[in-house]
């Protein structure tokens, strides 16, 4: 199999100016040592022959071309858990998806990629990986239950537990190998921005992080939003007022929900309908990204407890009812 050796750089790196530390840390610089000569593309980092050094982090894609040869292998990814600690040295080895070299040199090996995006439900996870004809469909044909074992997720939930980003595969590959990557993937995710948790954060466990990210993600179409959006619902958890949040009443009224959502779907209790029932709801509704699981555990600073959508995927936020009705009034009219 392709192998490669990652040696962290203890001292500042030349080629980047920076001190790099865990190889496995997100954006942090490391330097590559392959044992053949090999071309190495990756996010704007171009990694040549036998030695060098570049920034990379875990769940790259990066693009593999043996030098003087022909032949290409695109879009392989690093895995964190193809991570391996060798001892005190730091240093560790990297199977690349245990692809051979005559398969590289002869460019047999064909990957292809499916993406999840941020905001899916998991049925609709099931919809993209079943559009995968090359997938083998092992997943497909499991009970929910039976899933939930497989991939051994606890709580035992499959909304909101894959992470969106893209996933390359090889024929003979199995949807389940996909939606296992995707929730080591998310369980990382969720667990680092965890650590980066505000003080005084009034979530107890990552878990509820998940679940307000899940509720972030369907609410802000601005990213840079995320933070406000989460202030509000910090302040309204905190003060026990309900969240009363559109998309959690959407979902608990099941996937064949096509809407609009009328007045009285929001007096239909569900577990999930946040307008009938306080807290957070007993579960993730969507797949969150990056930005909306630390906005979940970093909420902005701030009285507001009402924000309506102005129509340009911005929000209009309000600390008074008063003043949020008056927003309803100019935007929604």
């Amino acid at each position: 199999a392709v192998r490669a050796t990652i040696d962290e750089l203890i001292a500042a790196d030349e080629a980047t100016g920076r001190a790099a530390t865990d190889p496995r840390s997100p954006d942090r610089p490391f330097k590559l040592s392959v044992d053949r000569r090999f071309t190495m593309r990756g996010f704007g980092t171009v990694l040549t022959g036998t030695t060098a050094s570049g920034t990379m982090r875990v769940g790259d894609s990066i693009e593999l071309l043996p030098s003087g040869r022909r032949g290409r292998v695109r879009g392989l990814q690093v895995h964190e858990q193809a991570v391996q600690e060798l001892g005190p040295g730091l240093r560790a080895a990297i199977n690349v998806q245990g692809i051979e070299l005559s398969q590289v040199s002869r460019g047999d090996v064909h990957q292809r990629r499916v993406t999840l995006i941020e905001g899916l439900r998991f049925s609709q996870v099931r919809e993209r990986l079943a559009r995968k004809k090359k997938l083998e469909p092992d997943a497909a044909l499991m009970s929910e239950e039976t899933l939930l074992n497989t991939l051994s997720l606890e709580p035992a939930s499959l909304e909101g537990r894959f992470f969106p980003s893209t996933y390359f595969f090889t024929l003979g590959d199995t949807d389940t190998s996909i939606l296992k990557r995707a929730a080591r993937k998310m369980n990382e995710e969720l667990l680092q921005a965890w650590e980066q948790r505000a003080q005084d954060l009034l979530l107890e466990e990552p878990y509820e992080a998940l679940i307000l990210a899940s509720i972030i993600q369907k609410e802000a179409m601005l990213t840079s939003e995320m933070p406000h959006i989460s202030g509000v619902f910090h302040n309204r958890l905190k003060i026990k007022m309900r969240l009363q949040t559109d998309p959690t009443v959407i979902f608990g009224l099941g996937p064949d929900f096509k809407g609009p959502l009328k007045r009285s779907d929001l007096k239909k209790d569900t577990p999930y309908n946040t307008y009938t029932r306080h807290g957070l709801p007993p579960g993730p509704i969507s797949l969150p990204g990056r930005a909306a699981l630390l906005a979940a555990v970093n909420p902005m600073p701030t009285e507001d407890l009402y924000f309506v959508a102005r129509g340009d995927g911005s929000h209009q936020f309000s600390k008074t009812l008063t003043e949020h009705n008056r927003a309803v009034k100019k935007y929604r009219n």
